[in-house]
């Protein structure tokens, strides 16, 4: 049965070549290998030295010397690593800021490099083999603590996330999912999963077990919410496609106006969503809705320039009528003052002027129209024929109280019966025939200095009358200025 024997072992065996064993030893210790020396040493030695030749066992003892020698050598520089390291743990033991965790990693690494140093049979080997142990075991006493208590935080915490998988089957089961507040459920499962990540340190062997339960649990609930967010996805497409539809009707942009802001109110109200599904409906209704509401702003727009147009044509109507006025003020008191001029020489001629130079001052640069022309200039060939016609005093008396009434001053005593009865006339007309003088105090005034001028000289009393008449002229005149 020899075929069976290890190899190593017959080859370190003695019995068949001592010699050859000896020299195998040697060659170890030539290498620096004292674990091998040390090895074919304790194979050599399991028969007594005595069964061997002399020359065998002197050639031992040289051996034996040489290996213990090399193990002196080796014990002296390990020992200084030995030293090295117990300093180490010695040190991690004092310092208590370092974190358990890290601490039991450091002192794992100083013990796996006295492992590598190899045994120390030394007494000194061993003593230093006494103080690291001892310095390890201190400096890992507040490790064990803080693994313990980490395992009895993992056990606590797998009991909660076991209450947490309980609850949400509890909630599936109870819940009337035809009649939910479906924000409500999204804020459980949001707290659920938030207090499952609190409780995340649980004992390795239960991580995937207690996961997969929790996945679990959640399907169900979840499966709910994706289905209730698919029917709102659905009815946020629908709203979209009734605006499209209302863009292609012959509807009027206020009505599209309308509905469109109703339609609007109506997203307000639809439910949860899918946050990224519903980002890009979102983008596609207010791209829509833009298109409306640009609608309704162009109409505006259009509306406003239109009546920006209207109103600036208005305008140049108003300013055209202004300047028309303007332009009758001033030929209706170029008029004025032209049959001013002729009543004056008028006068002048019935009173005795000199007729030649008159009629040298007679023809002025403005035309009167037709009618005052011809009694103007009928009153100044009577002039100059000697025929002079007065005017009835109370025709000049007549129109110095309405001019009075025109600017609201007060008239003679003398004339109060006059001025009374006018405004008798005046009332008269308004209430029972509904005649309403509606023309302004200039178109008045104009009409009461044409008769004025135009009605001849009066023979009694005329100073006295054109004194009141161009009192109450000056007065319509400075009333009329801003």
């Amino acid at each position: 049965m020899s075929f069976m024997v290890d190899s190593d072992i017959s080859s370190s065996a003695p019995a068949h070549n001592p010699s050859a064993h000896l020299q195998e030893m040697s060659a170890a210790l030539d290498a620096g290998d004292i674990k091998q020396a040390t090895r074919l040493k304790n194979s050599f030695t399991k028969q007594p030295l005595s069964t061997y030749a002399k020359k065998l066992q002197a050639e031992f003892h040289l051996l034996d010397e040489k290996l213990r020698k090399l193990e002196d050598r080796q014990y002296s520089v390990t020992n200084s690593k030995r030293q090295e390291l117990c300093e180490k743990m010695e040190s991690l033991q004092l310092h208590n800021d370092i974190h358990p965790e890290e601490k039991a990693k450091a002192i794992k690494e100083l013990r796996d490099c006295w492992r590598q140093l190899g045994p120390s049979n030394s007494g000194e080997g061993q003593r230093l083999w006494q103080r690291f142990k001892q310095a390890g075991d201190v400096a890992f006493s507040v490790c064990s603590e803080h693994f313990d208590n980490k395992r009895e935080s993992g056990d606590q915490n797998l009991r909660e996330r076991i209450k947490i998988c309980d609850s949400l089957t509890l909630f599936y089961a109870e819940t009337p999912w035809q009649d939910v507040n479906w924000k409500a459920v999204e804020r459980i499962i949001k707290k659920a999963k938030s207090e499952w990540k609190r409780f995340n340190d649980v004992p390795h062997q239960h991580y995937q077990e207690i996961q997969d339960r929790f996945q679990g649990s959640l399907l169900p609930i979840q499966s709910k919410l994706a289905e209730e967010r698919e029917r709102n996805h659905q009815l946020k497409r629908n709203l979209i496609g009734e605006i499209w539809h209302l863009l292609d009707s012959n509807n009027t942009t206020v009505s599209l106006t309308q509905s469109t802001k109703r339609i609007q109110s109506a997203w307000k109200e639809i439910g949860i969503t899918d946050r990224g599904t519903d980002q890009k409906l979102w983008r596609e209704f207010r791209s829509v809705c833009d298109q409306v509401f640009r609608l309704r702003d162009d109409e505006k727009a259009s509306r406003k320039a239109l009546e920006a147009e209207q109103a600036r044509k208005a305008e140049l109507a108003q300013e055209a009528r202004a300047q028309k006025s303007a332009q009758k003020i001033e030929n209706s008191e170029c008029i004025l003052d032209e049959l001013r001029r002729k009543a004056a020489l008028c006068n002048l001629l019935e009173n005795g002027g000199d007729i030649n130079d008159i009629k040298n001052q007679w023809d002025g640069s403005v035309d009167l129209p037709q009618k005052l022309a011809e009694i103007i200039n009928s009153r100044f060939q009577r002039a100059q024929s000697g025929d002079i016609q007065y005017a009835a005093s109370s025709l000049a008396e007549d129109i110095c109280v309405r001019m009075e009434m025109l600017a609201n001053i007060s008239s003679p005593e003398s004339s109060r019966g006059i001025r009374m009865k006018l405004q008798v006339e005046r009332l008269d007309q308004q209430l029972s025939k509904g005649i309403k003088d509606d023309r302004s105090a200039g178109e008045q005034l104009s009409e009461l200095l044409e008769r004025w001028y135009c009605m001849g000289p009066v023979q009694q009393g005329q100073g006295e009358l054109e004194k009141r008449f161009m009192k109450a002229e000056l007065a319509i005149k400075n009333a009329s200025q801003p």
